[in-house]
């Protein structure tokens, strides 16, 4: 199991760095999280808590990230095919100009 999720995360590491060599942007903004002390009473407090290191950072989450990029792409590429979108009974909700 280890060995697969070591070939994920260095698969994910080369897309990562063919799409920056594509004009692709990153950003690395702090994590935010985000809690809610009370939810149920009218006296409910918000608390946002940032992180000093940015989200993404952790190889974990640059693999899902990157696949997360990658699945979007899939989905556009599938909706560009227009009318054989129908045919897999896919709705997508964009209209993709091109």
């Amino acid at each position: 199991m280890l060995l697969n999720q070591v070939a994920c995360a260095q698969a994910a590491e080369v897309r990562e760095r063919w799409r920056e060599e594509q004009g692709a942007m990153s950003f690395q903004m702090p994590e935010a999280k985000v809690r809610v002390v009370q939810p149920h009473s009218p006296a409910s407090i918000v608390q946002v808590h940032t992180s000093g290191s940015a989200a993404g950072t952790q190889p974990s989450q640059r693999l899902v990230s990157e696949m997360m990029i990658l699945a979007g792409q899939a989905i556009a590429h599938i909706g560009k095919a227009g009318t054989e979108c129908l045919s897999l009974l896919l709705s997508v909700p964009f209209n993709l100009m091109g």
